[in-house]
This record gives structure tokens, sequence and C-alpha cells, in this order.
């Protein structure tokens, strides 16, 4: 049956490493969405797109939800009744500051809005095109996967209340165990649907967003993820995962 796969913030960093495994990899999906907020401006995915027919890149500012039904539309041009199987909710920012003496509350107030918000949002617009994809005939019963339909919320290890032994970073932290509990609710909610939701950290990786002292290559998150994403089945819904596919702690 189709694959289809939607991965957003797919510019740079893990989501254009998520993008060139997914099109190119031992396991190619059938139709690949990149999104990245200016297409003019996005040369390594436009390069890939050139030997892969299989990609699509598209326009997204994941803060501006007004687009998303526009961009619904678009993937829905292409997959048509097959719908959208796995949506890679990976776009996300952090914050300038990290002590308490330089929060503000507009630095807590944005990064909830693009790092829980939006992945939330952006579920709900394309919970016809998910639920078109775990409605294949192909699949029997409550049986889950990513290749059946799946949402997989990109987090980090300072989403883990639990795991925080170093304080700072208010508004980073705050917003990724806010999308854990946006995680926790819609696994439960789509369950029905049979849709899986995961929450994954990718790992300390070396991108513009995890700096220089990163501990693992932009490729090899992506790899891990994905590979871990594929072992997922119905007792992994609505939990919080390491790269490995290991449970952290919330």
């Amino acid at each position: 049956m189709p694959f289809s796969v939607l991965v957003t913030g797919a510019n740079r960093g893990i989501g254009l490493e998520l993008t060139r495994l997914l099109v190119s990899g031992p396991k190619p999906a059938d139709t690949v969405f990149a999104t990245c907020r200016n297409t003019s401006d996005c040369k390594d995915l436009q390069d890939i797109q050139k030997s892969h027919s299989n990609l699509h890149i598209l326009q997204l500012d994941v803060c501006e939800e007004a687009s998303y039904p526009r961009l619904v539309q678009e993937v829905s041009n292409v997959v048509k009744d097959g719908g959208l199987n796995l949506l890679i909710n990976n776009a996300g920012s952090a914050s300038r500051g990290r002590e308490l003496s330089v929060v503000t509350s507009e630095d807590m107030v944005q990064l909830f809005r693009t790092n829980c918000v939006a992945p939330l949002m952006l579920t709900k617009a394309f919970l016809p095109l998910l639920r078109a994809a775990a409605a294949d005939p192909a699949f029997a019963g409550d049986v889950m996967s990513d290749r059946r339909a799946a949402v997989l919320n990109i987090n980090s290890r300072m989403g883990s209340i639990d795991d925080n032994k170093s304080g700072q970073r208010y508004a980073y932290r705050t917003s990724k165990v806010g999308l854990n509990s946006v995680t926790r609710s819609l696994g439960i909610d789509l369950r029905p649907d049979h849709i899986l939701v995961v929450s994954m950290d990718p790992g300390w990786v070396r991108t513009r967003m995890g700096g220089a002292n990163g501990k693992i290559a932009p490729e090899e998150s992506a790899s891990r993820i994905l590979t871990a994403m594929a072992k997922m089945t119905n007792q992994h819904t609505s939990t919080y995962v390491d790269h490995f596919g290991e449970p952290i702690l919330w």
C-alpha cells in the first residue's frame, strides 16, 4: 500500500536528514512532503528533489494557522483517497536566553506557540487525511503503526520534568513539556481511529539549534528516529521515548 509522509521544518538539520532518508532510504516513502518557511531558500531540499520525484516541497510557517487549509489541500491533491500516513511535527524553535534574569513573557508565549500549539493545530488540520490512511482496508483491527497512520512529535529531553536537574531554559522547557501533554491526549483521543501518536527526543544533535557540541550528527539522529518509529505499535501510543524507542520519564 502507498506510504506518504509530511515533515515540517525540513530545510535543515534533523528535518532535512529525515526527508533525505524518507525519499531514498532502505524503505523509501512513495510520497514525501517537506515544508519550509521560505521555499526560495531551501537549496538542499531542491537538490534532493532533482533526483527524487517523490519529494514535494511546500511552504509553511507553522505559526500561520490560516495557511493550514491551503497546505492540507495541496497534500490532498497528491495523496487523494489514500490519505497521509505519517505526520512528523519537527519544526521548532529555541529561546535566546537561558537564565531567569533574561526570560520574558514574550519568549514564553512565542515558544509555546511554535513548539506546542502549532503541532497540535497542524495535527488537527490533517486529521481527515490521517483518518483516511488509517481506514485503509489493508490494515485489520486495532493494529497501529507508522505505515498505517501516525503522528510523530519531535520533542527534547528537556520536555521531561523528571530529568530537569539544571533549571533555566524556561520558555523552551515549558513548550516541550506542553508538547508531551499534547501527545498524551492526542494518543488517547485518536486511539479509536487507530492513529499512533508518539513524542520522541532526537538526542543532542549538532544543528543550529543544538549547537556545535551536540553528541550526534543530524543524519545519525534521523536514522535512529525512523528506525525507532518503525517499531512503534499500539503499546507506544501516547508515550514519550528517546531516539532508540526507549521510554523517558515525564
